[in-house]
């Protein structure tokens, strides 16, 4: 084969999609043949922003106009060009180029302001306890991911509740098992919501197949989402929920890192932080004044009208 055929042979390769998408996301990255060069090129058909991680590696003669791994987030719905490698020299010979891609929805670019606060995930006139919060005692919240997340224990079939404003990212409703078992970890049903500031909320531990909300639905603070349940990684009934964005580490890896929240109830509303051992009621009706003091003791430390999202 001489070296115009192996050329165009790689040209050929470089056509192909770059990397595989996660099972179900409509995420991939491709290379286009341009003739003289190829361009590298991400396209998010998703219903929320991805933020990839983008590597190249090239062979021969070839050359590039952008350093490689590119960090980028791609909006939901675009496509977005992110560079080109061309021959490095006019010599006849080709080039040969190898693409990988990891990614996760979320946005480099996703900022949580202080003064956003949260409903309670669940009906009002309901009360559960908090079971696990940031700064008590942790039995599974040990990962970036999770550290600041709130572990609410309720019934198996408790109906879920929008938290915040956003779009559906994902669903995921297709697991059975429940268990403290190591590869039940990342087997948990449930619903991720993009926010707009570009921050996810993900509720945790569905009943399977009984999810209220679909991918690029818009939901607002209170929108039924699906039934609690114990699938995944549990040790009985209860609600996961979590806010993340999504960072690169210092090792160049991309993960989610949980963020600290402030629920509000009552009206006109109060705000309060999430504690584990406590009882937290939800109520968007009354004053707080009206209720009974024991409940709220250990609840909330201040009180102050908060911005709803």
């Amino acid at each position: 084969m001489n070296i115009r055929a192996i050329f165009l042979l790689l040209f050929f390769l470089g056509c192909l999609p770059a990397s595989q998408a996660k099972e179900g996301y409509p995420f991939r990255v491709i290379t286009e043949n341009f003739g003289h060069f190829h361009r590298i090129l991400a396209i998010n058909e998703g219903p929320a922003s991805i933020a990839a991680k983008v590597e190249v590696a090239m062979e021969g003669n070839a050359a590039t106009d952008r350093p490689w791994p590119a960090y980028v987030t791609i909006p939901a719905g675009q496509s977005l060009p992110l560079g080109r490698v061309f021959r490095a020299r006019n010599n006849g010979q080709g080039y040969s180029i190898r693409t990988s891609t990891s990614f996760r929805i979320g946005d480099f670019n996703a900022t949580h302001t202080p003064d956003v606060v949260y409903r309670l995930p669940f009906a009002d006139g309901l009360s559960f306890r908090i079971d696990q919060a940031f700064g008590g005692p942790v039995t599974s919240h040990t990962t970036p991911d999770s550290q600041h997340a709130v572990d609410i224990t309720m019934p198996e079939g408790t109906l879920i509740l929008a938290a915040r404003t956003g779009t559906v990212a994902e669903v995921e409703s297709s697991f059975t098992e429940g268990g403290k078992i190591d590869n039940l970890r990342s087997r948990a049903n449930g619903v991720v919501v993009a926010h707009d500031d570009g921050t996810m909320g993900r509720y945790g531990h569905f009943t399977p197949d009984r999810q209220l909300v679909k991918p690029g639905q818009r939901v607002q603070a209170g929108t039924p989402l699906g039934y609690s349940g114990n699938s995944g990684y549990s040790s009985g009934p209860h609600l996961h929920f979590a806010v993340t964005r999504v960072v690169a580490t210092s090792l160049g890896a991309i993960e989610e890192e949980s963020l600290p929240v402030t629920f509000y109830a009552h009206s006109p509303p109060i705000t309060f932080k999430p504690r584990a051992g406590t009882m937290v009621l939800a109520d968007y009706t009354n004053p707080v004044s009206t209720l009974p003091l024991p409940r709220y003791r250990n609840v909330i430390s201040r009180r102050q009208r908060a911005r709803r999202p």
